[in-house]
């Protein structure tokens, strides 16, 4: 066994021994401590497809641009990973400056109430941590689970593609400190932020005023999960998306999803960097 090999399994291990500690603490907690009422977004159909869908075609639309503007100047043609990190970078950021812009100048038709209770940063960090570690457990017997059924119905002959997200793969394959860093800032930092307030920070409460929390929860997460277009990853990206949820309803703060989201991105990114053919994702 190489030594990235030996520091996968020991980091595994000891992380699926604090993950089941942290579940069985969970679940011994669940019904005995207070649950904030997470309120619903109670704004108009027009107005939220305005922001919520407003923000996705941004996304499109600068991922489009910055394609465009790459292949005219020839940036990056020796560097795939470099320009997919700042296309991605870009379609992160402007569709946050558009949020920001809404509920921040228009706060009548775009209340940017996120929180039904205010959480010290620290505070959220500890929570979303814990809520992380309780998840891993229940992630890995899903992401497994699914796994075996979907290569059991490739292997009957029905056309399943079983990759990892391009995104993950080229990550994988940089040798470039600034690439890498660029990246890991995308993915721990900018993509938690960027989803969290999309999915359930507006969608699943805009849902939550319309029908009631499971079905809500369930829908938004449906969408979370589709949203990033990978068939191998569905249900445990599904999955991910209810305990998000859930978290967001036991806290009342959207910092913690947002914590909570980026512990579970930390770690793929520090598997990734110590043991790459280690990971399924």
């Amino acid at each position: 066994m190489s030594i990235p090999e030996l520091l996968f399994a020991l980091y595994g291990t000891a992380l699926m021994l604090i993950g089941i500690t942290c579940l069985i603490r969970d679940v011994q907690l669940s019904g005995k401590t207070d649950t904030p009422n997470l309120q619903a977004w109670r704004v108009s159909l027009g107005d939220f497809f305005i922001i919520f869908l407003g923000a996705i075609v941004v996304q499109y639309f600068v991922a489009g641009v910055c394609s465009v503007a790459f292949e005219a100047t020839d940036f990056g043609e020796s560097n795939v990973g470099l320009r997919i990190t700042l296309s991605t970078l870009a379609y992160q950021l402007v569709p946050l400056l558009l949020i920001y812009s809404l509920t921040r100048y228009y706060p009548e038709n775009f209340p940017a109430n996120f929180n039904t209770r205010r959480v010290r940063f620290f505070e959220s960090a500890g929570l979303g941590l814990f809520y992380f570690l309780g998840a891993l457990p229940l992630m890995l017997l899903f992401a497994h689970g699914w796994q075996m059924l979907l290569e059991w119905v490739h292997s009957m002959g029905f056309p399943v593609e079983l990759e990892n997200q391009e995104i993950v793969e080229i990550f994988a394959e940089q040798d470039s400190p600034l690439v890498i860093g660029l990246m890991m800032f995308m993915i721990v930092v900018m993509a938690p932020l960027l989803e969290e307030l999309l999915y359930r920070g507006m969608l699943y409460r805009f849902l939550k005023s319309r029908m009631n929390n499971l079905l809500a929860l369930t829908l938004s997460s449906l969408l979370f999960a589709a949203m990033h277009a990978n068939l191998l990853k569905l249900v445990p990206l599904f999955l991910l998306g209810m305990l998000l949820g859930r978290a967001y309803e036991k806290s009342g703060s959207i910092l913690v999803p947002i914590f909570m989201h980026a512990f579970f991105n930390l770690n793929t990114v520090l598997i990734l960097l110590v043991a790459p053919d280690m990971i399924e994702m």
